[in-house]
């Protein structure tokens, strides 16, 4: 119970995860992921005479699609055979990855005897392309683009 200098957590949490793929057999190598989770957290509180009480529900879905290319690059043939016969072939590979994710959060919850309650939706989608082995360096860029249900914010991000 609650008493001016008192104070009391109970907390009950719990949680699953699962990530299952399946490599698609073709020529190359590309491949279709789900990454997954839910999580409940549930807090009784009091501080002094303040209370808390307060549930969250949240489930985390990311579905993808990945694929590489890889083509063998040859020297030119002003090079040494020495050269020629110790580093004939570069592979330079073309990585891409795309996919679209879910972020849900339910928030209930009272504090000093007022109820607050709200629903967060932020879907979203994304790509990443990485070039590697050109000139001994790898490039990477990418984008995402989410829309927030609560602010209609819609935001991109890029990078390289």
């Amino acid at each position: 119970k609650p008493n001016l200098y008192g104070l009391n957590i109970k907390t009950e949490r719990y949680e699953v995860f699962a990530k299952n793929g399946y490599v698609l057999p073709t020529e190359q190598y590309s491949s279709i992921a789900l990454i997954a989770s839910a999580s409940h957290h549930k807090q009784d509180s009091y501080f002094g005479l303040n209370t808390y009480n307060g549930k969250q529900n949240s489930v985390f879905v990311n579905l993808l699609y990945d694929w590489k290319i890889e083509k063998l690059h040859h020297h030119d043939e002003e090079e040494s055979e020495e050269e020629h016969h110790h580093e004939t072939e570069k592979e330079i590979s073309h990585h891409f990855v795309n996919g679209v994710s879910l972020v849900y959060d339910e928030f209930i919850e009272e504090f000093k005897g007022t109820d607050y309650y709200r629903n967060e939706i932020v879907p979203g989608v994304y790509t990443e392309y990485t070039l590697s082995n050109v000139f001994g360096f790898t490039f990477t860029a990418g984008a995402r683009a989410d829309f927030h249900n609560i602010t209609a914010h819609f935001s991109l991000h890029a990078f390289i």
